[in-house]
């Protein structure tokens, strides 16, 4: 039912039902909201009832207001849910984002309007809400607490993203990766390394092999230790059932000079380990031979054995 009440015998009843939801005894009230969510009533005096009933401090008129919503699922209600995303009682919480999400696309405007004066709990709850509703939208609040985000809080939205990800087709991620490739060619690595991780990871997540471009900008000893491990974990996804290019190799085999065996390390050797390697290889693994870290010396070995070439069985 919708529109003002009107002057008949229906619509004296919801009247009579909406009155009891605002002004009755606890019970009444109960009551009242369990009729109307029955009979999807949802004009503006209703939802006004609701909206009160929703600020008592009574947890059980709250408990009656949430399921009137469940029951009665629409975008007017989004106004009335918004501040309950970091209310101190969980129960509560799960409710209205369940609410949120179900409402869909209308939902995401008015989160995005609040995200950046909500609470940190408040945006991961709406971030939760962004990765099941999708769209470019839900994309855009999800890159914006991105870009403000802690190491952990960003590593919480990218976990929510992860099953989004995967129920994607093939069109909305690369919508997606479109957008996460953007956004993270706009940051500083110095002064925004938690975005830029973030959007590594995710770029990882969605693996499209022409990443690999980007990605190999951060591999450097110019950048950070943590956005080279991130963006070399992403190319072991990217990379996978392609081939290495030439100038690709002379980069990766550069990091294996460096003076101290660390994650980066063991990350290269994981991504060579699982490529073939040009004839022309043979005299850079010839200079690994000699490394001083054994893994690396190991690495060598396994591949020179792998060319079986008389100049190869010389070499060791």
């Amino acid at each position: 039912m919708t529109g003002e009440v009107a002057r008949n015998p229906m619509d004296k009843t919801l009247q009579q039902l909406v009155d009891l939801a605002a002004n009755g005894s606890v019970e009444q009230r109960c009551a009242a909201l369990l009729v109307l969510a029955a009979l999807k009533a949802q004009n503006s005096e209703v939802i006004k009832a609701v909206s009160a009933t929703l600020d008592h401090v009574n947890p059980v008129l709250k408990d009656y207001a949430l399921r009137y919503l469940e029951e009665v699922s629409t975008k007017s209600c989004v106004p009335l849910l918004l501040r309950f995303l970091d209310d101190p009682d969980k129960e509560t919480q799960e409710r209205v984002i369940q609410l949120l999400s179900s409402v869909g696309q209308p939902a995401i405007d008015p989160l995005l309007k609040h995200a950046a004066h909500g609470s940190r709990l408040w945006q991961l709850n709406a971030a939760r809400i962004f990765s099941a509703v999708g769209g470019k939208a839900a994309t855009k609040g999800l890159l914006q607490l991105l870009t403000t985000g802690s190491d952990e809080f960003n590593k919480a939205v990218c976990d929510f993203m992860t099953p989004a990800i995967r129920g994607m087709d093939s069109k909305q991620q690369e919508s997606l990766y479109n957008e996460v490739e953007a956004f993270a060619m706009r940051l500083d690595g110095k002064q925004q390394r938690p975005a830029l991780v973030s959007a590594l990871r995710l770029i990882g997540q969605l693996g499209f092999p022409r990443a690999r471009r980007s990605l190999f900008k951060f591999i450097g000893p110019e950048n950070h230790p943590t956005l080279r491990s991130h963006a070399l974990v992403a190319l072991l996804h990217c990379l996978r059932q392609q081939d290495l290019r030439k100038d690709e190799h002379a980069k990766l085999f550069a990091l294996l000079e460096e003076a101290e065996f660390s994650e980066i390390t063991r990350l290269v050797l994981e991504i060579l380990d699982a490529h073939e390697l040009p004839e022309d290889a043979r005299p850079l693994l010839s200079r690994l031979m000699q490394s001083p870290h054994g893994e690396i010396q190991k690495f060598a070995l396994r591949k020179m054995g792998a060319f079986n070439t008389p100049a190869t069985v010389r070499t060791l």
